[in-house]
């Protein structure tokens, strides 16, 4: 056999390897989109195959949250893929079994399985899928482009007065306020009337999370884009503040809204949202801004 033969016969080894690859997760897309769940997560690939997204919903979300900004993405070249984090999409009491090393194992592995078909590989994690998102970043550094980090805690204000205000409001408005309707559609844990009592300890779960990537900040070298709210009831803009500070080794992008909530953005503020993940699948985005 000619070395041109057998590089050949390579080239078509390796081409049939990710044409598998790319078949096991299209088949993984296909049967979460069968699912009974409106929750159930969706890996869409884009033929251009420039890269992918992949998206991790935060405490007590669903991966509905990115519905509209994955089809931007997609419009982008790149494939989507919208994780379901493991105690989700469950009852109040399966939600309590939830642990950070649970999470953060699922998405690593999630990382791991779309390696195998994607050389540039960007994360966009809401609330607390931002916090996986970042620790991901720092413990797989060779397969991660990007980081877009939209209202991560690393402070919250849950406690605060507008908090109680904007959570009186959520709770007493109607079903069609469009505020309270998005809430509700993302929300991926059953309501029952003992919800709060099990949300107790993967809340504490959720503040050792918090706490363990403040610590590890300094180590992320993938470029960060960050998104926060001024009006959001749940996650300090002070948290916009500590990231920047922690990741000043890697390049930083950041994007300050003025009306959304934690969960919903008014139509301009949603467009620059999309822009900002738009703009980091750019591959300058990963040089010190």
């Amino acid at each position: 056999m000619s070395a041109r033969q057998e590089n050949a016969g390579q080239e078509d080894a390796g081409q049939e390897n990710v044409s598998q690859k790319n078949a096991s997760l299209e088949n993984a897309g296909q049967e979460y989109k069968a699912a009974a769940s409106r929750h159930a997560p969706c890996y869409r690939e884009n033929p251009e195959h420039k890269g992918i997204v992949v998206f991790i919903h935060g405490f007590m979300g669903s991966p509905r949250h990115f519905d509209r900004f994955a089809e931007q993405v997609y419009q982008q070249g790149f494939s989507t893929y919208a994780l379901l984090l493991p105690a989700h999409d469950c009852s109040a009491k399966t939600f309590a079994s939830g642990t950070a090393e649970m999470w953060q194992e699922y998405v690593d592995a999630e990382i791991a399985r779309v390696s195998g078909s994607y050389e540039r590989i960007i994360l966009a994690g809401h609330s607390m899928g931002g916090l996986l998102a970042l620790s991901a970043a720092l413990r797989s550094p060779d397969k991660i482009n990007g980081v877009v980090v939209i209202e991560s805690p690393l402070k919250l204000a849950v406690f605060s007065a507008k908090a109680n205000i904007s959570r009186a409001r959520f709770i007493f408005s109607r079903k069609s306020n469009p505020i309270k309707a998005e809430g509700l559609a993302v929300l991926s844990v059953r309501r029952t009337p003992d919800l709060l009592w099990h949300v107790i300890r993967p809340f504490s779960e959720l503040k050792k999370l918090m706490r363990d990537t403040t610590r590890a900040l300094p180590g992320v070298r993938a470029p960060v884009t960050a998104v926060y709210s001024l009006s959001d009831e749940l996650v300090s803009i002070a948290s916009l503040d500590i990231l920047r500070k922690g990741v000043s080794e890697a390049g930083f992008k950041q994007v300050v809204l003025s009306n959304s909530t934690h969960c919903f953005y008014p139509g301009n503020e949603r467009y620059e949202v999309e822009q900002a993940l738009i703009g980091a699948l750019q591959p300058q985005a990963e040089s010190n801004l």
